[in-house]
């Protein structure tokens, strides 16, 4: 058999094993889903708020002393002229 010679050389450990990956960007976070569902709740909100505030007994008072201020500022219209 051969014998082959083993150099003995030393080399110093610098603590790196293998290559380090650079690190993977994360996607960038979608915020479209979020706006338009508060963007639908504000919507949502108005739309139930308007339609309380349209079917409540002070407006609807309201609308009727309106519509008896119409009625009275034409009955004094036609008794004065």
């Amino acid at each position: 058999m051969e014998k082959v010679k083993e150099s003995r050389v030393v080399i110093p450990f610098t603590g790196l094993l293998h290559q380090i990956e650079p690190p993977t960007p994360e996607p960038p976070k979608q915020t479209t889903p979020l706006l338009t569902f508060a963007v639908l709740l504000f919507v949502g909100g108005l739309a139930i708020g308007a339609i309380s505030v349209h079917q409540s007994v002070e407006f609807t008072q309201i609308e009727h002393l309106k519509a008896q201020s119409k009625q009275l500022s034409e009955v004094q219209k036609s008794l004065c002229h």
